[in-house]
């Protein structure tokens, strides 16, 4: 097999367009391209983002907790100066900060399966090893992975700080009665 740069740099656009004009020109992935548009190339047997491969061919191993990140705001571009490096929840808030993605939320949400009204009703009803998941997911029609997530806080986050921070606890309580 070629040497990964080899097989890398085969598949970039160095005269990519420029969406920034003070950075200068992309260099765009032309392979293969997942669903949120980042480049991906197969190394050792799994599919790695081309962004991150670009940063360890060309600046080196990425820190642990943190991931080369887009000035450009370009998925495709794997353009060593148009990456730094940051945290995931500072990804998080710069691309909120752009509206680059902005997910609707509670009753918004096109595939919610509860209103709020329901939501905080689990939440004041959930008990356990007195009011099981089971329960509630039979009571409100839904599934019991949909009463954990909302238990966990991982859906309807919007509502109170019911965090998750019990949630192992819960569900290790739960399971012995489900």
């Amino acid at each position: 097999m070629r040497p990964l740069g080899e097989r890398f740099w085969k598949h970039v656009d160095k005269n990519g367009p420029v969406v920034k004009p003070e950075l200068g020109p992309c260099r765009i992935w032309t392979a293969y391209t997942d669903g949120d548009g980042y480049g991906e190339i197969r190394v050792l047997g799994r599919n790695l983002r081309a962004h991150r491969v670009s940063w360890e061919l060309n600046v080196g191993p990425i820190p642990s907790g943190q991931s080369p990140l887009h000035r450009c705001d370009n998925p495709t571009c794997i353009r060593p100066d148009h990456l730094f490096l940051g945290t995931h929840l500072e990804n998080m808030s710069d691309r909120r900060n752009k509206r680059h993605y902005v997910l609707p939320s509670g009753e918004a949400h096109w595939n919610r399966k509860l209103s709020a009204e329901q939501v905080m009703e689990i939440r004041r009803l959930y008990i356990p090893r007195e009011v099981s998941v089971r329960t509630l997911a039979a009571r409100f029609n839904v599934s019991k992975t949909a009463i954990w997530h909302v238990l966990a806080g991982e859906n309807w986050k919007c509502f109170g700080d019911n965090s998750g921070t019990e949630y192992t606890e819960m569900q290790q309580s739960s399971l012995s009665t489900n």
